[in-house]
């Protein structure tokens, strides 16, 4: 059975400045290099998460190395600018 990535340790999934979507494709094993990638980055937090769709997942990661889950993006980001 595959193991799953540890994400914090996955450098490529930070982004050096502002934000990322990280999207996770829940149809692909998790030791497949595009199990987990990144969606799109962004430099202000005025952007939206893609529509929940079944089998992917995203999340946000910042330049400060917090990840957001959709729920925690949404509260977060009406603090921020």
């Amino acid at each position: 059975m595959a193991g799953y990535p540890n994400i914090d340790e996955m450098d490529e999934l930070w982004p050096e400045e502002g934000y990322a979507v990280i999207i996770e494709d829940e149809w692909k094993p998790p030791d497949s290099d595009d199990f987990i990638n990144i969606l799109s980055e962004f430099s202000h937090p005025n952007f939206e998460l893609p529509v929940s769709t079944e089998g992917y997942s995203y999340w946000v990661h910042d330049a400060d190395g917090n990840r957001y889950t959709r729920s925690e993006w949404e509260a977060h980001k009406e603090h921020l600018d």
